[in-house]
């Protein structure tokens, strides 16, 4: 399944820039499909997004970034090292 986003996975990687990530009229913003991005985006209880996450950390995923959006930043953060991280460390992932 992941095959085939792989020239996706290519040119977000390509036109990315931190300088700009999640700017509005950033390069990166147009490079890759809706498609992929409603693919690749991980939304739900911290089970589901393991189950998410878990096939690209198996991928070698070099990064993966976290939005912390405004309100709640902390509490948020804490949720993720609390009930997502530790799903993500376990040896079946």
């Amino acid at each position: 399944m992941l095959e085939a986003w792989r020239d996706q996975f290519e040119v977000a990687h390509g036109s990315h820039s931190f300088q700009r990530h999640l700017a509005r009229g950033a390069e990166s913003e147009e490079a890759v499909s809706d498609d992929f991005v409603k693919w690749v985006g991980v939304v739900g209880n911290a089970d589901e997004c393991a189950a998410k996450i878990a096939p690209l950390l198996r991928l070698k995923v070099a990064r993966l970034t976290f939005a912390l959006l405004p309100g709640g930043r902390e509490q948020r953060l804490r949720r993720y090292t609390t009930e997502l991280f530790g799903r993500l460390a376990a040896p079946s992932v």
